[in-house]
């Protein structure tokens, strides 16, 4: 019997390690997934785009004020090495010469105009006192005319019509009673026959001349009284109104026409005074158009803004002969090549983060094995876009570097270090459902449920982030968040 217990006994030890170790297995299924809070090191790193620039740069431009038309003859290429001094573009000046010189002879004749403008200026002045006296004078020699004619020529011009008839008449009645005596006489034979014929022959004709003189007289004093005479009353007054109104008239007009000659001469003033201006402002522009660099250094076509340039696509078939560019327009920009620095920029967010001071290493695209420290020198107090703010970060370089202007890098701080930052998955922290700024884990405890647990949070470094305050080093943590209606014990 006690063979066979000890038999059963030893058959039944090495169930129970078996037993033990399902049990184990089946309870660790049963437990969550967890994460121990650990100390290991955190880093945070900020990479930019970043573009190297020029410490010195001249934009090249034709800032002509006047002259708009600018046609280039020859513009040095795109990468040349100029020099100061060097002719960077030629441009056509023949029309601007020709427009020079037709303005110089344009002045030539304004001045001669104006001199004669000041000339007639002068006459006019000094003989409007005299021109008003003759005016006056006129204006009274006819009133009086007009008086004259009214009070003593019209009237002796009918007395005059009246007596001449009358005399006619009278010349008449003198022939006829001449005929008269004569006949009388003949009658009483004092005188021969043939004398007697003779002297009647002549009184007869006399009084028939009489009569068609008479005649004439009565023709001319109708026509006199009728016609001739009311209409000279009618021609006198017509020409004393005409007189009066011209007189106005013309006192109104010679103080305009003086007038007139002084704006005449202002305006000739000013032509010239425009003409002159503008012929300064040309012989300037005819200055400017001949475009010299302005220091030693390398030609871009275009412009470089923050860093970032252009290029001369544009640009490449206006810069041709016979191709036309615009005042003021940037045509090319006149960059040394040393010394450089790289320009970025920062987004509103990460602002907090680069200080100026901080180290950066830097990986540029053309030579990626070049990898030169950058130092942050300044940061923009403004936004240079929306959310964007501009950083300036000192590169130095060797006078051999191959880098130039132009060239792009990556630009990478590193903004937070912590050597024993306390760590846990990003995942395993929760935010509460009326704050999203309230976070907490979920501590585990075994055989009972999960214990909410406040923390603070620091940085975070792609999955991990730092714990700051609420968690002790190798505390563990529910990985995710149990299912609801599942409670852990």
């Amino acid at each position: 019997k006690d063979g066979e217990k000890d038999e059963k006994a030893s058959e039944e030890k090495p169930a129970k390690p078996d037993e033990g170790e399902a049990k184990k297995k089946e309870e660790e299924k049963k437990k969550p997934e967890t994460h121990m809070a650990v100390r290991k090191p955190i880093r945070v790193k900020l990479t930019l785009d970043a573009t190297l620039e020029s410490t010195s740069m001249d934009e090249i431009s034709i800032r002509t004020t006047k002259w708009g038309e600018l046609t280039v003859l020859e513009a040095l290429p795109q990468g040349a090495s100029v020099t100061k001094g060097q002719s960077l573009v030629t441009l056509d000046f023949e029309k601007i010469d020709d427009r020079i010189d037709d303005l110089r002879h344009e002045i030539t004749l304004l001045q001669l105009d104006r001199s004669i403008a000041e000339t007639e200026l002068q006459l006019a002045e000094k003989l409007a006192p005299l021109d008003k006296a003759q005016l006056d004078r006129l204006a009274r020699h006819s009133k009086e005319d007009y008086e004259r004619h009214r009070k003593v020529l019209a009237p002796y011009n009918r007395e005059a019509a009246e007596i001449s008839l009358k005399s006619y008449k009278q010349s008449l009645a003198y022939a006829q009673e001449e005929l008269n005596q004569l006949k009388k006489m003949y009658e009483a034979d004092d005188l021969t026959e043939e004398t007697e014929e003779i002297i009647l022959i002549r009184a007869q004709n006399a009084v028939e001349r009489a009569k068609f003189s008479l005649k004439g007289a009565e023709i001319r004093h109708e026509n006199a009284t009728k016609f001739l005479l009311p209409r000279e009353d009618l021609a006198a007054e017509d020409l004393a109104k005409r007189d009066e109104l011209a007189h106005l008239a013309l006192k109104k007009i010679q103080p305009a026409q003086l007038r007139k000659l002084k704006l005449q001469d202002r305006k000739l003033e000013e032509q010239l005074k425009n003409a002159n201006k503008t012929l300064s402002l040309l012989e300037k522009d005819r200055k400017l158009m001949s475009v010299p660099s302005p220091a030693d250094g390398i030609l871009y076509r275009g412009n470089f803004h923050r860093g970032k340039w252009s290029g001369d696509t544009a640009l490449r078939p206006r810069l041709r002969r016979g191709g036309t560019v615009k005042p003021n327009e940037v045509l090319m920009t006149i960059v040394r090549p040393r010394p450089l620095f790289l320009r970025a920029s920062v987004s509103e967010k990460d602002l907090r983060r680069i200080k100026p001071g901080m180290q950066a290493k830097t990986k540029f695209t053309a030579f990626p094995d070049l990898k030169p420290q950058a130092t942050a020198k300044e940061i923009s107090a403004a936004p240079v876009s929306p959310g964007k703010f501009d950083l300036r970060a000192d590169l130095p370089l060797p006078k051999d570097s191959p880098l130039l202007p132009g060239m792009t890098a990556k630009l990478t701080f590193t903004v937070y270090e912590n050597e024993k930052a306390l760590v846990i998955p990003a995942s395993a922290v929760f935010s509460e459902e009326d704050d999203e700024d309230a976070k907490y884990v979920l501590l585990y405890r075994e055989g009972a449920k999960p214990k909410k647990q406040t923390i603070t949070i620091g940085e975070r470094s792609g999955e991990d982030i730092e714990i700051l305050t609420g968690l002790r080093p190798n505390r563990q943590i529910l990985a995710k968040k149990p299912e609801e209606g599942k409670d852990e014990k």
